[in-house]
């Protein structure tokens, strides 16, 4: 489990493991710097020996943070390419096909404007950017990606349209190049917004987020792809005057999976 956490000036990241399935305790885990802000978004494991962590580390500009452990103990910082040394690079999400072939995804600025920003490991050391399509010129973010094979993989966000932010969802078919694909919003005058993504297969993936209603709250917002299309599935709300909203999902099979 990976995050981050208050130093009194700055945040560094924090990094927590289960080696029992029972507790927890506390693995050191490396900053850029300590007087500048570390933030480890989320991490993925092909093994119980080889995990990832990305996120950013904040000093004069924002930049991409990625961390490895190949021992299952000692974390390093692994250095991750950006857009530019003088604008804000993140990453927010990570994925692996195996040791060698992983994803990651987030959002850089050209100063002016945010798009999509992908990365991708081919060797389980260096990374690269790989092009990825933005919706408009204004701001685009890729908050989750996942891959049911070297080939297929998806990745989901938001992009903002001058009025409204509506779902974003990028998918690789080739395991090389990325291509827009159309996702369904609640509504074109409300904000619509896409967190994670999970894939069993290349014909059954599942994204969860949420939109807003007109009375400013929150509502679950979850959808399928079946090989072809998206498409918006209900999903249960505590109330319309609450506010819902859905961060993670995971499948352990076709038919069990779990949004929270």
């Amino acid at each position: 489990a990976v995050g981050y956490y208050y130093a009194g000036a700055y945040y560094q990241t924090l990094v927590e493991q289960t080696t029992n399935g029972t507790s927890w305790s506390i693995v050191s885990s490396p900053n850029t710097s300590t007087t500048a802000t570390n933030v480890l978004n989320t991490v993925t494991c092909v093994s119980s020996t080889d995990c990832w962590a990305v996120g950013y580390s904040t000093g004069t500009y924002t930049q991409t943070l990625v961390e490895q452990t190949t021992d299952g103990t000692n974390w390093s910082i692994d250095s991750s390419p950006n857009t530019s040394t003088i604008q804000t690079n993140a990453l927010n999400s990570v994925t692996c096909v195996s040791s060698t072939d992983c994803w990651s995804v987030g959002q850089y600025s050209t100063g002016t404007y945010t798009q999509t920003l992908v990365e991708q490991t081919t060797n389980g050391t260096s990374w690269n950017i790989v092009s990825s399509p933005s919706l408009s010129t204004l701001a685009n973010y890729l908050y989750g990606v996942s891959c049911a094979s070297t080939t297929f993989c998806v990745a989901v966000g938001r992009y903002y349209n001058g009025a409204y932010y509506q779902t974003l969802i990028d998918q690789t078919t080739n395991g090389t190049s990325w291509s827009l694909v159309s996702s369904p919003n609640s509504s074109t005058i409300q904000n619509n917004y896409l967190s994670s993504v999970t894939c069993v297969s290349s014909t059954d993936c599942w994204a969860v987020g949420y939109y807003v209603l007109a009375n400013g709250h929150g509502q679950t917002l979850i959808e399928q792809y079946n090989g072809t299309s998206w498409s918006i599935v209900s999903s249960p709300n505590t109330s319309t005057i609450q506010t819902n909203i859905l961060d993670s999902v995971t499948c352990v099979s076709a038919t069990a999976c779990w949004a929270v």
